[in-house]
């Protein structure tokens, strides 16, 4: 875990300070209509999820589709950038249509923080390039799931007991963001 990560998870979650984290989910990104603009340009679809005093605003990246007689594939990349501490994580994404008629699941899918694609590479190296440049800093798979053991998780049905770093900085288990 990074140091600035140990700090924000010390300050926020074992002092229990909230302003810090409070104050970032209320700010705004200054520079991700620059980041649209020159990924829209080159990459083509971005949509933007971001949900009011979210402290973590996710772009997905509709990257390319390949079709070969029956087969079709989906390539997607999701980009979550946290307002918390200035870091990202980078997700590639692909999604297969199954036409085979017996099959479980039509659409086998599947995830990581490598490209699966020529194209998402190459958004890869842009989006990483741009962020670099504005001092963030990306985060592996592992770091983002690596689990916070002196965090507490709030009593939830869906996200498990375990803190993990991006459950930290990128999403808001106790609501502080709706705080003023």
């Amino acid at each position: 875990m990074t140091e600035e990560i140990k700090r924000i998870v010390e300050k926020t979650y074992i002092e229990k300070d909230y302003g810090h984290f409070i104050s970032r989910c209320h700010g705004k990104i200054e520079f991700i209509d620059k980041l649209l603009t020159a990924a829209r340009t080159k990459f083509g679809k971005a949509d933007v999820w971001e949900l009011p005093d979210d402290p973590c605003i996710e772009i997905h990246f509709d990257v390319s589709r390949f079709a070969k007689n029956d087969f079709k594939i989906r390539y997607t990349t999701v980009l979550s950038i946290s307002k918390i501490v200035d870091m990202y994580y980078l997700q590639h994404e692909f999604e297969v249509d199954n036409p085979d008629p017996d099959s479980i699941e039509p659409f086998p899918c599947g995830f990581g923080d490598v490209p699966y694609c020529k194209l998402q590479y190459a958004l890869e190296e842009a989006v990483c390039g741009f962020l670099s440049e504005k001092g963030f800093k990306r985060l592996s798979y592992a770091e983002r799931e690596e689990v916070i053991p002196e965090v507490e998780m709030p009593q939830n049905e869906i996200f498990g007991t375990q803190m993990t770093v991006e459950y930290a900085v990128f999403k808001d288990m106790w609501g502080l963001g709706e705080l003023s």
